[in-house]
């Protein structure tokens, strides 16, 4: 199960947060579904990593001054703590292998962190970049074949507009 936690209890937890080891705070609120459907996920991390990582949650509704002090704009947001730095923030539902690779990486010492794998995660993920990149390249020409008054290039690479 994980604790929510309200603002006394928290200034109490910063300070073991400042310890070594791992926070992942959970801000939530009772009537979001996304927040709902990441509780059992995080009851069972909270579990799985009991003494290596600290979860608990926050009800944004009834600690507004925490979720402001973390920029929390969304729910549910997992703020992930080392030493008391944030080093992760993961916004919305996620399954349980995604958090748990998060947390797997604020374990392992990396910083920055918003997914479970280090970028670029397989050799699918760059061959997608380099499609998206010639995909920007060929928009950009057909834009520039448009604004340079070349129509029928412009309607070649695909640039419908003023045709």
């Amino acid at each position: 199960m994980v604790a929510t936690i309200d603002l006394p209890a928290f200034e109490a937890l910063a300070a073991l947060a400042a310890l070594p080891g791992v926070t992942a705070i959970d801000f939530t609120a009772a009537w979001c579904a996304p927040c709902k459907t990441m509780k059992p996920i995080l009851a069972a991390l909270a579990t799985e990593y009991l003494g290596r990582a600290r979860v608990v949650a926050v009800d944004v509704n009834d600690e507004p001054i925490l979720a402001e002090r973390y920029s929390v704009r969304s729910m549910p947001t997992l703020v992930i703590l080392r030493d008391g730095r944030e080093v992760g923030r993961v916004v919305g539902s996620r399954p349980k292998k995604f958090v748990a690779g998060v947390l797997e990486r604020a374990l392992a010492g990396d910083v920055a962190i918003a997914s479970p794998w280090n970028e670029p995660r397989t050799h699918d993920d760059e061959n997608a970049a380099l499609a998206m990149d010639a995909a920007r390249r060929q928009i950009a020409e057909s834009v520039q074949a448009y604004l340079d008054g070349d129509r029928d290039v412009a309607r070649r690479k695909g640039c419908r507009r003023g045709t």
